[in-house]
C-alpha cells in the first residue's frame, strides 16, 4: 500500500520492471525521493536534488517538494539555483562554510536592499568597453553582470537621472526588484570586505 501511495505521489507510470539505470535523470531523482519517504519521515534532507536534470524535471520536482511541505513535512534543500531558493519559506545563505543570512526570501531582499536596484541592458552590437563608462559613476555602485545584463545599486537618484540622459541609444535602464542572486552577491561582497 505504501509503495502504491508513493508511486502515485510522483505519478510514476513506467513499468515497474524497468531498471533504474534505464530511467531519465529527473525520474531517477524522483525515485530517490520516494525511497527517502518510505518510512514516512517528518524531516527530509535533499542535497541538490535537481542538479543535472532538465528545467521541466526541476519544475516537477519542486512541485513534489511543495506538496511535501503542504503535508506538514519539513524539507531541507541545498541548491545553487537561486530561482529554486526563491520557492522556499526560509533560506540560509552560506559563503565559505558560514551562514551569512537566514530569513524568508522577501525579508532577505528587504534587509539587504534599502536602495533601488538598476538593471542595465546594453544595446545590440555595442562596442566592447561600454561598461567602463558606467563604472565610477556617482549614481551607481556595485556593477555586477547578470547574463547579458548588469545590475547596480542606485546611490544617487538625481545623478542617475543625469546619467540616463547620456546613455547611448538602444540601452535600457530600469529599476528592478532584487532577486536572491542579487542578495547573495551583495552579502558575499560585504563579508569579503
Amino acid at each position: 500500500a505504501r509503495k502504491k501511495e508513493l508511486f502515485d505521489f510522483i505519478r510514476f507510470e513506467i513499468p515497474l520492471n524497468t531498471l533504474v539505470h534505464d530511467l531519465p535523470g529527473g525520474i531517477k531523482q524522483e525515485l530517490s525521493l520516494v525511497v527517502s519517504l518510505l518510512h514516512d519521515p517528518d524531516i527530509i534532507f535533499l542535497d541538490e536534488p535537481t542538479a543535472g536534470v532538465s528545467p521541466r524535471s526541476r519544475m516537477r520536482f519542486w512541485r513534489l517538494i511543495k506538496n511535501l511541505s503542504k503535508a506538514k513535512k519539513t524539507v531541507f534543500v541545498t541548491t545553487h539555483y537561486m530561482d529554486e531558493a526563491e520557492q522556499c519559506d526560509r533560506v540560509a545563505m552560506m559563503s565559505e562554510g558560514k551562514i551569512i543570512a537566514l530569513n524568508s526570501p522577501d525579508k532577505l531582499k528587504k534587509e539587504t536592499f534599502s536602495e533601488d536596484l538598476l538593471e542595465i541592458d546594453p544595446a545590440e552590437g555595442v562596442a566592447p568597453g561600454w561598461i567602463e563608462k558606467f563604472r565610477g559613476q556617482p549614481a551607481i555602485e556595485g556593477l555586477q553582470p547578470h547574463g547579458r545584463r548588469f545590475h547596480a545599486i542606485v546611490k544617487d537618484k538625481d545623478a542617475l537621472s543625469k546619467l540616463m540622459q547620456k546613455v547611448p541609444a538602444g540601452f535600457k535602464l530600469q529599476t528592478i526588484k532584487p532577486s536572491l542572486e542579487d542578495v547573495f552577491i551583495r552579502l558575499v561582497d560585504k563579508t569579503r570586505r
